[in-house]
């Protein structure tokens, strides 16, 4: 997570935007939080300023890209935006 904290703007080329600092701080404190279910996820920087849960649950995955101020949610064919709480994101990849 310290990686994803210090890269900066071009970090993937000419463009690219470095992952806004609230979604990295929402991405650790959800992974925190996820306690020994943390093998289960994937974090990855993308070049468009946020920061991507892979979720694999058991027999689905979840996804969850984390904005500065708001979140998107995928599972399965559902797609829907809401908050970019920990609490909130830490809910949904529980029922992944």
């Amino acid at each position: 997570m310290g990686l994803l904290a210090s890269l900066r703007p071009g970090w993937d080329g000419p463009g690219t935007l470095a992952p806004a600092r609230a979604a990295v701080s929402t991405a650790f404190a959800t992974v925190m939080r996820l306690g020994v279910l943390q093998d289960r996820l994937h974090v990855s920087a993308h070049g468009d300023g946020y920061v991507a849960l892979t979720f694999d649950g058991d027999d689905r995955h979840g996804y969850v890209d984390i904005y500065a101020d708001r979140a998107e949610f995928e599972l399965g064919a559902s797609h829907w935006e809401g908050s970019a709480r920990a609490d909130d994101l830490l809910e949904f990849l529980l029922r992944v």
